[in-house]
């Protein structure tokens, strides 16, 4: 529901004065049902994020961690390993 009212405000900046407003003209004008548009597309996007950075975060961080860091660095830096796991993850989503 946030994700239609913040596209519309975006879209369409002089129809609605603040978020509020988009909201319950939405609610007024299309029911409850104009909440969903494009719920679709927003549940598409959640299935992909999970379905890609967690296992990119979670493979990412065991091949620095035991393949392709000595050991002793790995124990030395495992923020360091979050942190690229992390970007590798991101990249990964974005496509």
């Amino acid at each position: 529901p946030v994700d239609v009212v913040k596209t519309r405000l975006q879209s369409n900046p002089d129809r609605y004065s603040n978020i509020i407003d988009g909201a319950m003209n939405i609610a007024q004008t299309e029911g409850i049902k104009g909440f969903a548009l494009g719920a679709q597309a927003t549940i598409a996007g959640y299935f992909w994020y999970g379905l890609s950075v967690y296992p990119t975060y979670a493979f990412s961080k065991w091949y620095l961690t035991n393949v392709a860091l000595d050991s002793a660095v790995a124990m030395a830096n495992p923020d360091g390993i979050a942190l690229i796991a992390g970007a590798l993850a991101a990249i990964t989503a974005s496509f």
